[in-house]
């Protein structure tokens, strides 16, 4: 998992989604009518020739019609998606402190991380992904963040907490990875986990 810190780097799981095709909607006028076509001669041809056009023109339409849609992803999984979305925090790794130091400003090491089946939360971003809710989906209370519009590279909110602390949420391919980390005042980092962002 690659979140947290001030380098960016790819999470453990992660990489260091097309609609239905549409039927023409011309198709029924490709044939231009016989009826038409022998009753008035030159004329009748005439009218033919353009509902032939027509239903031509009906036939590209559909097609590209079609090809918008493939081109549509069934799921959002970029940080633009975070914008309004209500969303389940599930960590699935709890960070165990090194013997060394530990800057809280510094990456965590993925090393340090271990398998955890924790509570989850619900993470509520506003419209403009500026800012999100924290609140355990058990109850409890819930923790304000604001958005570093200074990271680019992911999504970092500070975190109100007793001593400050941070979620960021970082994609891959096809995921939205998450830290929640919470610092000390007596030592730089208290807890910290990490896990996968994903729908109610």
């Amino acid at each position: 998992m690659a979140c947290g810190g001030t380098a960016s780097h790819a999470p453990k799981s992660a990489p260091e989604v097309g609609g239905a095709a549409g039927e023409p909607s011309g198709a029924a006028g490709t044939a231009p009518s016989a009826a038409g076509g022998s009753g008035n001669g030159g004329v009748g041809g005439a009218g033919g020739a353009e509902a032939e056009v027509a239903g031509a023109g009906g036939v590209e339409a559909g097609a590209a019609g079609a090809a918008g849609a493939a081109g549509q992803p069934s799921s959002c999984v970029g940080l633009e998606c975070l914008a309004g979305a209500e969303l389940i925090y599930v960590p699935d790794r709890e960070w165990h402190r090194p013997a060394g130091a530990v800057n809280m400003n510094s990456e965590l090491a993925e090393a340090d991380y271990q398998p955890l089946l924790g509570p989850t939360f619900r993470a509520k971003f506003s419209s403009d992904a500026q800012s999100l809710d924290l609140t355990p989906t058990a109850g409890g209370d819930t923790v304000h963040g604001t958005r570093d519009a200074t990271r680019t590279d992911r999504a970092w909110f500070e975190l109100v907490l007793f001593a400050g602390g941070r979620f960021v949420v970082q994609a891959s391919a096809n995921e939205l990875h998450a830290e929640y980390t919470a610092y000390g005042s007596g030592m730089p980092i208290v807890s910290s986990t990490r896990g996968l962002l994903e729908n109610p």
